[in-house]
């Protein structure tokens, strides 16, 4: 059987310093009480959309801790968790820790969101835990459509008006996951509209007949027309500017870089709508694009010819557009082609030069698309894709192809003469999660990369971390430098579970990447990491919308979640000095493994 040994960790060291320095202000002792208790979730006053919270800390290992009446189990490093549940509106949380006469307890607020419920027929009303939809300011055009939702008493005629207007608009009753009493209503604005911070005011009425409605609500947003019949114009304030399907949190459309020319169309609180082809819009904060007067609204970059050429070890598709616009570059599932789509382009191309007799590309095609749109696919050579880099070069949109990995010159050896990237997660301000003992997510992170920067350079990598101190780096600088050099970026982080989960039902090790290109390190870092002992459980291999596999492109690029440090069992191995030092070289294993195989590729080569 393994034994756990919880020194010298320095992240471990550091925490049993400041745990028992402050867990008697934390919790309230006993008086003359010499027994602690450290409450780490959930925070103070946080409020909560669920039935439950997370509850964890830390105690004497020998102590009984209970938590509103239910025991919690204590784990050898002290530390206690389990999910209390909760009432709707306010809760107080009481711990207790015993160890024979010594007694410590501490309390924690947590207030729970009341769940919409089925309001009566009467009296007739409208909820006010509902504010109803539009709930943010939107800036709308002709043609585009309002959707108005309200809640309230069940079963009544609804209507809705908008600003000064004296029509009234149909509300239809609906019902969201069982609850009845929803009323929902769509408005088309019209070319002769013009409204300025138009308040939306919903009805209910008592009966047919009845001049006088029985209630009526105001929603939250304020309707703007725009009436101007051109888009206004937007720059990206810098690279990495991500737009999105929703207003908030959709699905990643693509990533426009500094100066891209953007057509916005409309705006729904902080997040504006950018118009792509007549079809097809996108949503980016507000904050990361300036709005530009005096621009032309309907300008095009224009595509007549490209180049192929080789630079710095890479095959780079110039094409020279007059304007920076949106782009996506999407990959193919096996990496064996890629399609380049430009947006708000005139597509005249006519003209394609090749000056690469052994290089990646094997053909482009100028493949049908859109209306104001440009798509080309690109074929590639040999082992496939290994990353790519797309830029501007001033006007001119480049993408850069790596090349496939050369066959080692000591095959015992496959990391000589590769740079990798280590990124530990978090940093500086940002300390990531907290384990139930109090240890920082950061500083688990700094350790095993360490760790994990020893074992590859020994193995023969040059390896580079994108914060070498305890300091706070963007996520955009970390994918700066991984557009710089290196061969493979790898992220060390550790999972948590969410604030209403039970920390107990979730443990294990998962890899996440997101561009196909990925997808091979990814499963094999995996592999390897799920042989170690005591064997972690297996989350898996994810596919996931995150910053840094996402954004990074130039490379391989993977994000390790560890262990779960939410879970007392997996931060007690995150704390064990042999664990970690076995569980990264898991991970050089698995490394080693991907440079191998990806080396016995084939290359591409003269036609």
């Amino acid at each position: 059987m393994l034994r756990l040994s919880f020194g010298p960790c320095r992240a471990a060291d550091a925490l049993l310093t400041v745990v028992f320095a402050c867990c008697v202000a934390i919790g309230q002792p006993a008086e003359d009480s010499l027994i602690s208790l450290l409450v780490v979730w959930p925070p103070e006053g946080v409020t909560v959309d669920g039935a439950r919270v997370r509850v964890g800390g830390r105690t004497d290992p020998a102590a009984r801790v209970m938590v509103n009446g239910q025991q919690m189990r204590v784990f050898p490093s002290g530390a206690f968790a389990g999910a209390c549940p909760l009432e709707p509106g306010d809760n107080t949380i009481h711990f207790r820790a015993t160890k024979g006469e010594q007694t410590a307890t501490a309390e924690r607020t947590v207030v729970r969101q009341r769940p919409f419920r089925s309001l009566p027929a009467t009296p007739i009303c409208f909820d006010p835990d509902c504010e109803g939809e539009p709930s943010e300011d939107l800036e709308v055009r002709a043609g585009d459509t309002l959707r108005i939702c309200v809640k309230g008493s069940r079963g009544r005629k609804a209507t809705f008006r908008i600003g000064s207007g004296e029509t009234h608009y149909p509300l239809l009753p609906t019902s969201r996951d069982g609850v009845e009493g929803f009323y929902e209503g769509a408005y088309q604005v019209k070319p002769s509209d013009r409204l300025v911070q138009a308040r939306v005011t919903c009805y209910l009425w008592s009966a047919k007949g009845k001049s006088e409605p029985a209630a009526q609500w105001r929603v939250p947003g304020r309707v703007t027309v725009n009436t101007n019949p051109f888009p206004d114009v937007a720059r990206a304030k810098e690279d990495y500017v991500r737009l999105r399907a929703e207003p908030h949190h959709g699905a990643p459309i693509l990533a426009a870089r500094e100066g891209t020319h953007l057509q916005i169309v409309g705006a729904v609180g902080d997040s504006l709508r950018v118009a792509l082809t007549p079809t097809l819009h996108g949503w980016v904060p507000r904050d990361l694009v300036r709005m530009v007067r005096g621009e032309p609204p309907l300008r095009r970059g224009c595509i007549r010819d490209l180049s192929v050429t080789e630079k710095n070890g890479a095959t780079v598709v110039r094409i020279p557009l007059g304007l920076r616009v949106p782009f996506i570059v999407t990959e193919h599932p096996h990496s064996s082609a890629i399609e380049l789509t430009m947006f708000g382009v005139e597509n005249s191309l006519n003209w394609i030069t090749d000056r690469t007799p052994r290089g990646m590309v094997e053909a482009i095609v100028n493949a049908p698309a859109s209306d104001g749109a440009c798509r080309l696919e690109i074929s590639l050579r040999g082992g496939g894709l290994l990353g790519y880099r797309a830029y501007y070069d001033g006007a001119v949109l480049c993408l850069a192809l790596r090349r496939p990995l050369s066959p080692p010159a000591d095959s015992t050896r496959p990391l000589r003469g590769h740079t990798i990237l280590l990124d530990p997660g978090h940093g500086g301000p940002s300390k990531g999660t907290l384990g139930s003992t109090g240890i920082e997510e950061k500083a688990i992170n700094r350790d095993l990369c360490g760790i994990l920067r020893r074992l590859l350079e020994t193995r023969g990598a040059t390896v580079r971390l994108t914060r070498p101190e305890d300091a706070d780096v963007s996520l955009a600088d970390r994918a700066r430098q991984a557009e710089q050099d290196g061969d493979l970026f790898v992220s060390i982080h550790n999972n948590s579970i969410a604030l209403t989960g039970d920390p107990l039902e979730a443990r294990g090790v998962g890899v996440y990447y997101y561009h196909p290109h990925s997808r091979d390190v990814a499963q094999a870092i995996y592999r390897q990491m799920l042989r170690v002992e005591p064997r972690p459980e297996p989350y898996g291999v994810v596919t996931a919308d995150l910053y840094i596999p996402r954004e990074i492109t130039a490379m391989p690029s993977v994000l390790l979640e560890c262990l779960f440090l939410s879970n007392p069992e997996d931060e007690m191995l995150l704390m064990d000095k042999a664990f970690s030092e076995r569980y990264m070289e898991s991970v050089a294993a698995g490394i080693a493994e991907w440079f191998s195989a990806a080396a016995r590729k084939p290359t591409a080569t003269s036609e």
